[in-house]
């Protein structure tokens, strides 16, 4: 939204997704900007510096991989405690069973608890916020989650912006070839101020075409 309050569509940008094993290490390359599709040259360049990436990765220095294998366990140690929050912050009631594409799910509903004395910023965002989630009924998991602001909720340090009330996001996962669930659709609609500005987001993300990607490798002796 611009300072006269007038609305524009940013730019449709489509990606290549590479997931990776490590954390923080997915790869995605830029292959079209509203509907156009980059140049050789520029594909060249992305691709190039990705390479440089990966090379630096191999070849990092046994201190630096002890780093990363650190910082690594502290991410995995920081999701448990968000997922311990939830339980803690939220009365979870099963609704209904509930049919998606075919797969039986089970929909939760999520509701702040009054009592819940929050001591993290996760946990203070959490009270102000109501989810829904649908749960495969077998495979135990993560169909569907949709979320809505009950109350504003600050950003940034010192807070320096808000989301007003009325925010909502929505995710949704499918099955991939049977036997893999990955991201299908991921959208974002909000209101809020930053500092003086205020501003409005509607921001959708779609995955698509997904392929399974093998790698052969051969081995030479001299």
């Amino acid at each position: 939204m611009s300072k006269l309050g007038k609305v524009k569509d940013g730019p449709v940008k489509v990606y290549e997704v590479y997931p990776s094993e490590e954390p923080g290490n997915t790869w995605k390359r830029l292959v079209a900007v509203d509907g156009k599709p980059l140049s050789s040259a520029e594909l060249d360049k992305n691709d190039k510096v990705h390479q440089r990436d990966i090379l630096e990765r191999l070849n990092e220095s046994p201190a630096k991989k002890a780093k990363r294998a650190r910082e690594a366990a502290k991410e995995r140690a920081e999701e448990q405690r968000v997922i311990d929050q939830i339980f803690a912050a939220y009365e979870i009631t099963l609704v209904r069973r509930e049919p998606i594409d075919g797969h039986p799910t089970i929909l939760a509903a999520l509701e702040p608890r009054r009592a819940y004395k929050a001591r993290t910023d996760e946990g203070k965002m959490m009270k102000k916020v109501r989810a829904r989630a649908w749960i495969h009924e077998t495979e135990h998991q993560i169909v569907r989650v949709e979320t809505e602001a009950l109350a504003d909720i600050g950003f940034g340090l010192g807070v320096i912006g808000k989301l007003y009330k009325g925010t909502v996001g929505e995710f949704v996962r499918t099955k991939v070839n049977g036997e893999v669930w990955l991201p299908a659709r991921a959208r974002f609609t909000a209101k809020g101020r930053a500092l003086f500005r205020k501003f409005a987001i509607d921001s959708v993300t779609e995955w698509w075409d997904y392929k399974k990607f093998s790698v052969s490798t051969t081995e030479e002796t001299r």
